[in-house]
């Protein structure tokens, strides 16, 4: 059994394990807790998102873009969320996701953030909350600053339907990859911000809400409310904001080298290999994502395959941006019992001809040969009459399998007239 035991738990209460085959530390991610009704125009950017399937809480970063959590868009469709604006579930205008978009390294809790688009703009009264940059980005120094939490989901009594807020203090901060160790066996996701619970926090149906924090009087999303303990009493993290920037930057605006799911969430219209790219790059030998180029349609280097699926017109490889053959494979063979072809997956391929077709050499005397299973079979050799036409080429049709008595009487005869012949000469 494996057993995560996290950082902040160790260090606020001393060492402290949670097994994961026991505790859910993010299907539901982390209510706000022991919170405040929240009705401030400010935070009308603080939304409920659902489905069948979940509620989750996101907040609006520009005008028709969200920011959630990556465990709130497991196994669902865009067209499944509805987006409700207001400060209460059962009196909210509605809008419509047309995509989203999760990071795309998203593991179980790690890198625990998703962007979605709306079908159209907000409501004119509701001002976006940007997120925090990573010029602001938070570090040590941050530790012990207010955090202020906000959300949908159930409060202490189990109820939730209210946006509710409650501000706690920003106790630890993990940036090291893969994780951060504390004392033994102690370990938190990278890239998160994490609080107790004390005075409050959030809890189920608030993942994907924002942990907000002021710099210099303005208000930014720090945080993505992503996990904690399961009944949300000693701790919770926050996926860190300022480490996804080029991630939310490329996809609010479409930037060449950004990730992208459709032609649509990038500036040039073009998303190629899931990277928004400067063009459609067509063609086998070009590519949007060769290393320190993302973004920009450039050729493949020279000899990489860019085999066609077809072994029948040779081997493919990259020249100069082109896509160019070898050699078609040869299927020719030496058997005239046979008859070649060439499949595009499997290559040569050879199939008999009909039995009987002849297959015979020039040899007249040694019989007819026939194709008989696809291959060539002798038939049966002819003798001849005489030797005067052994030298004119013919032969007779007698078989092999004529008598001995009759083939001995005609070797007799040929001898014969071959002695009456040099007699004759003699003479």
């Amino acid at each position: 059994m494996r057993v995560l035991c996290f950082a902040l738990v160790a260090s606020l209460f001393g060492t402290a394990c949670v097994d994961p085959d026991s505790v859910d530390l993010r299907s539901h991610g982390i209510p706000i807790l022991h919170g405040e009704d929240d009705f401030s125009q400010e935070h009308m950017a603080v939304i409920a998102i659902v489905s069948q399937q979940m509620m989750c809480t996101a907040t609006l970063i520009t005008e028709d873009v969200v920011m959630t959590a990556g465990h709130c868009m497991e196994g669902q469709m865009a067209n499944d969320f509805t987006v409700l604006f207001g400060s209460n579930l059962y009196n909210a205008t509605r809008r419509y996701v047309v995509d989203y978009l999760v990071h795309p390294e998203y593991s179980y809790i790690s890198r625990d953030i998703a962007l979605m688009r709306l079908s159209s703009p907000a409501p004119a009264d509701v001002s976006p909350i940007p997120y925090l940059p990573k010029s602001l980005g938070i570090t040590d120094q941050d530790l012990g600053t207010s955090i202020e939490f906000v959300g949908f989901g159930q409060t202490e009594d189990g109820y939730g339907s209210t946006k509710k807020t409650v501000t706690n203090a920003l106790d630890w901060i993990c940036t090291t990859d893969p994780g951060c160790a504390f004392g033994d066996n102690t370990w938190a996701s990278p890239n998160t911000l994490c609080q107790d619970q004390d005075p409050g926090g959030p809890c189920q149906g608030d993942s994907g809400g924002p942990a907000f924090i002021v710099r210099d009087g303005k208000e930014y999303v720090a945080g993505v409310t992503s996990y904690g303990d399961q009944n949300c009493e000693q701790f919770g993290c926050s996926t860190k904001v300022d480490e996804y920037e080029k991630f939310i930057l490329g996809y609010i605006n479409g930037e060449s080298g950004s990730v992208c799911t459709s032609d649509s969430q990038c500036a040039a219209g073009y998303c190629v290999e899931g990277i928004c790219c400067d063009s459609a790059c067509e063609g086998a030998c070009r590519s949007c994502t060769l290393d320190g180029q993302w973004g920009t349609c450039v050729s493949l280097p020279d000899a990489i395959s860019c085999a066609d699926a077809n072994v029948c017109n040779g081997e493919e490889t990259c020249q100069q941006g082109e896509c160019l053959a070898d050699q078609p494979l040869d299927c020719a063979n030496d058997n005239p019992c046979t008859t070649e072809a060439c499949h595009p997956e499997n290559g040569c391929l050879f199939s008999p001809v009909a039995n009987g077709t002849s297959c015979s050499n020039e040899d007249v005397c040694a019989g007819q040969d026939t194709c008989q299973d696809g291959a060539c079979v002798p038939g049966f050799a002819t003798e001849c009459d005489d030797i005067d036409d052994i030298d004119d080429g013919g032969c007779a049709s007698n078989p092999t399998s004529a008598n001995s008595a009759s083939g001995f009487v005609l070797l007799l005869g040929l001898w014969g007239r071959a002695i009456w012949r040099r007699k004759r000469q003699a003479i």
